[in-house]
């Protein structure tokens, strides 16, 4: 669709993927990696491909009634995360105990061990986690976190190399093509796990979550997210 005629995937760990990225070892990461400001100074991201909302994967039955980050402050729980992920940055700004786990499946281990009360992570990777095991474990709701009253709003997007700019503007051509017929998203998404909760809504842009201002964001997309105004 692009000109790219042979993908080859590469597996790594997560907090290795940008350092991979801008050292050579591959083009371009397709992760739903969040787009923040502090990865926009380092990477080339598309525009929004999904909504970013986190959740929790707990054993069966939620012990801690865990529904938000607040209700994992308030319970005291220790939260596994993976190393570099916005979760582990929820947990240090609201002083959540964490052990910090390569992948989803170390952050599954953990959950199952007792090492760690839940795994914070999106709600789309926990669910697929939860699919394949049959360890006695849960997902809770998903959530848009909230830090000192501001709603934590993101989306997950393709990153590109500094430099990689034609690359990145033929993916966003063609993603454009997709993401503006909902339908046609949820078509290519849906068997992967991803809901129309996921689906990226207009006036979300990749330059806006690069500024970081997310109070003004929210107040902005209030009312296509459902918040209050």
């Amino acid at each position: 669709m692009i000109g790219v005629e042979n993908v080859e995937g590469i597996q790594t760990e997560w907090n290795s993927l940008i350092p991979g990225l801008t050292a050579g070892r591959y083009d371009t990461v397709s992760a739903g990696m969040s787009i923040l400001p502090e990865r926009c100074d380092a990477a080339l991201f598309s525009e929004p491909e999904i909504m970013y909302t986190t959740a929790f994967l707990v054993p069966e039955g939620n012990p801690d009634n865990l529904t938000d980050m607040q209700s994992a402050q308030e319970a005291g729980v220790r939260l596994a995360v993976l190393s570099g992920a916005v979760e582990s940055g929820y947990a240090d700004k609201l002083d959540i105990e964490k052990i910090e786990v390569g992948d989803g499946q170390d952050g599954l281990d953990a959950v199952t061990s007792g090492r760690a009360d839940a795994l914070a992570l999106t709600g789309i990777s926990l669910r697929t986690l939860a699919e394949k095991t049959d360890a006695p474990v849960e997902v809770t709701d998903s959530f848009v976190a909230e830090i000192d009253g501001v709603p934590q709003i993101g989306a997950g997007a393709e990153v590109f190399p500094q430099g990689g700019e034609e690359l990145r503007d033929a993916y966003n051509e063609k993603l454009a093509e997709i993401v503006s017929d909902k339908e046609r998203w949820l078509e290519i998404v849906e068997p992967f796990g991803f809901t129309e909760a996921e689906y990226p809504v207009e006036g979300m842009t990749t330059e806006k979550l690069c500024e970081g201002d997310l109070d003004a964001l929210a107040e902005e997309l209030a009312p296509e997210l459902g918040l209050d105004g």
